[in-house]
């Protein structure tokens, strides 16, 4: 007995100070090369709500596809983000299963230009909590998120993670992640990332009850992928002809002969400065390799991945963001500029041909601040993502560039809303041909369009010559027979037509006919059919597949006022996206119906034609076209109908294509009338 007293007060000693010790070790390395070569059983990297993958997480994407360089057919995550699966809301995670028994894990984001310190320290926490739980992966191997242009800076962003990952780890002794690599492909932010670490590293120890050892390697890792700029090789060559006084002697002088005028002279007072008497060999390598010649190549934008400005409005006040492949653009707010705006506007929709660019220019100066004039420049697609208020601008008539040219006349255009609802995931067809349904003139008395049977006719021919399965219904059925009034050619029935769309047969519909919208009743927001009927996107409900794309050639009926049509499209657009819709084209304002039918046929015949363009690119195509034939007019006179190539409004994804193999055309052409359709204004 006195025996196990005498040993009790030690072992309770040895517990007690083995309880301030830390129980696990979490090492850390800066590697430099590419993420998806790089060891690790998770990799990670982050995603912006409604940004497709690029860079960092595009080579993920190929890594977990199984997809070559430059493959970009069939992409897992870039196909979840178009289809709205992957949504990139702040903190959420998703694991994808990679080769060998890893995984990749994507980390969103939230909204472009919303990603600060607080977004990188909660993002850090959940990736902890959650690929911390994981029983056979104890190895995290991650990209800096949030570092790119326009973010926070490398080392902040590198720092932020670091220390919120380790907070959450010490919060939770169970979670199970040991080693955290950070990579980086580009030498100089590698060692940049290193640099930032090793500073942190004192911090990190002096942390108040730490259950977790944090280690960090002072040497940067290599894996393979890794690339070195022009710019830094440069760096890189003049610190090693700074190390050796003979080489220097020898080289420098004609490497200076070698180097534009402009240069020269400056990049000789750089190194006379640093190579003054008493200036160490190691200080002036120290200061080449942060000599910079020019921006990093790698940050040129390329059109893989669309131009994205995100425009809410909080009262009166406007807030954008916007993101390049390179660069973002954080939060700008504009105070108190939603009613100038709307004002301008409302003169730009309706100014003269030869005054439409001096409109737009002010329209701008309210809408976007100064921040945003380089986005707009360039010819990459371009996404707009707007709530209900900023949808209702022209945002297409905005000018760009030197010669202030409409921005819809020069790049492929696509918008999106902002909405509170989670979308029905689109689904893929599960055939080889495409097949279209076209609709004209449904409605019958006051509402009838009978100048809109030549564009049904139209556009069903050119969809079956080029392989389309092609269905038209034409004209309003007889109340006492139900035929049509075209001989062959089955009537638009309302009924009749809500079957075929819940059939799921069809990836293509077009209609053109009168439509209404109610303000204060979104859910009347619809096509008019005899009746009258009125078709909404809610008809899609229980559909086993819905269109991928509906282009609506209509307009509010010409009983509606002017101001309440202003978020009928918009209304339109939000209810068909809710059933899975992936394309709306519709117009905002009147156009004439002439105009409508060649725009139309100009869009389908780029859309299918031999180079498969994509959705932007055919709808830019044929605004061009409609403007090449405005041109041709008289003088526009005030107070005439906007332009009609800016009333057409893209809502979707401007890069997608209708790209898959076609069957044959199986319908026979829709039979044309024996007597002349009349002709008359008709939006």
């Amino acid at each position: 007995m006195t025996a196990n007293r005498t040993k009790r007060p030690i072992q309770m000693a040895t517990k007690a100070a083995d309880s301030h010790q830390p129980r696990a070790r979490l090492q850390v390395r800066v590697v430099w090369g590419d993420l998806a070569q790089a060891d690790g059983g998770v990799l990670l990297v982050g995603h912006y709500a409604g940004v497709r993958p690029a860079r960092a997480e595009a080579a993920l994407d190929r890594w977990v596809s199984g997809a070559a360089e430059g493959d970009d057919t069939r992409l897992l995550i870039t196909e979840l983000a178009r289809r709205g699966v992957l949504r990139g809301e702040l903190g959420e995670l998703l694991f994808f299963p990679g080769p060998n028994g890893r995984l990749a894990a994507v980390a969103g984001m939230g909204q472009p230009g919303t990603f600060a310190a607080p977004q990188a320290r909660r993002l850090a926490r959940t990736v902890a909590q959650t690929a911390g739980l994981l029983p056979w992966h104890e190895t995290l191997t991650t990209v800096v998120i949030g570092s790119g242009d326009g973010n926070l800076p490398i080392e902040q962003a590198a720092r932020e993670f670091l220390v919120s990952l380790v907070e959450a780890l010490d919060a939770d002794p169970l979670l199970r992640l040991r080693e955290l690599n950070f990579v980086e492909n580009s030498l100089d932010r590698a060692l940049r990332i290193s640099e930032a670490l090793a500073l942190v590293a004192v911090k990190l120890k002096q942390r108040p009850n730490a259950t977790l050892d944090v280690v960090i390697d002072p040497l940067l890792g290599e894996c393979p992928g890794g690339r070195v700029s022009h710019d830094f090789g440069c760096s890189m060559l003049l610190a090693a002809l700074g190390g050796d006084d003979t080489l220097a002697r020898e080289l420098l002088p004609k490497a200076l002969d070698a180097l534009p005028p402009e240069l020269r002279e400056a990049v000789g007072a750089w190194l006379r400065q640093r190579a003054a008497p008493g200036a160490s060999s190691t200080e002036l390598r120290r200061a080449a390799l942060r000599f910079r010649l020019m921006p990093d190549e790698e940050q040129a934008v390329t059109g893989a991945v669309p131009v994205r400005i995100t425009a809410t409005h909080d009262g009166l006040d406007l807030r954008v963001t916007a993101i390049t492949a390179s660069t973002t653009v954080t939060e700008r707010v504009l105070v108190r500029k939603l009613p100038l705006a709307q004002r301008a506007a409302e003169r730009t929709r309706y100014a003269r041909p030869a005054e439409r660019a001096e409109a737009g220019r002010r329209l701008r100066r309210h809408l976007l601040h100064s921040d945003f004039r380089a986005v707009l420049e360039g010819l990459d697609p371009l996404v707009l993502e707007l709530d209900a208020e900023t949808a209702a601008l022209p945002w297409e008539m905005l000018p760009a560039g030197e010669a202030d040219l409409a921005i819809a006349l020069t790049r492929p255009l696509a918008r999106q809303l902002r909405t509170r609802y989670s979308p029905r995931p689109y689904e893929l067809p599960r055939r080889s041909g495409w097949r279209a349904l076209v609709v004209g003139d449904p409605a019958s008395g006051a509402l009838a369009l009978p100048s809109t049977h030549q564009e049904a006719k139209d556009v069903a021919s050119l969809l079956t010559d080029r392989g389309l399965h092609c269905t038209l219904m034409l004209g309003a059925p007889d109340p006492g027979t139900g035929a049509g009034p075209v001989e062959g050619v089955a009537p638009a029935d309302y009924a009749e037509l809500v079957d075929l769309l819940l059939s799921g047969e069809f990836d293509l519909v077009h209609f053109c006919g009168h439509a209404v919208h109610e303000p204060q009743r979104p859910d009347r927001s619809g096509w008019v059919f005899d009746g009258p009927q009125l078709l909404t996107g809610a008809d899609l409900e229980g559909a086993e597949r819905p269109p991928r794309l509906v282009f609506a050639n209509a307009c509010a009926s010409v009983q509606l006022q002017q101001s309440a049509s202003h978020g009928m499209l918009e209304g339109l657009v939000d209810s068909y996206f809710q059933q899975g819709v992936r394309h709306y084209i519709g117009t905002a304002w009147s156009v004439p119906s002439e105009a409508a039918r060649r725009l139309a046929l100009a869009f389908y015949a780029a859309l299918f034609g031999d180079e498969r363009c994509s959705v932007g690119e055919a709808l830019l195509a044929a605004r061009q076209a409609a403007s090449a034939d405005e041109a041709q007019l008289p003088e526009q006179s005030e107070g005439a109908p906007a332009a009609t190539w800016a009333a057409y409004q893209h809502y979707g994804d401007p890069t997608e294509r209708f790209d898959r193999p076609l069957e044959a055309a199986s319908v026979t052409r829709p039979t044309r009338p024996s007597q002349p359709v009349p002709k008359r204004g008709r939006r």
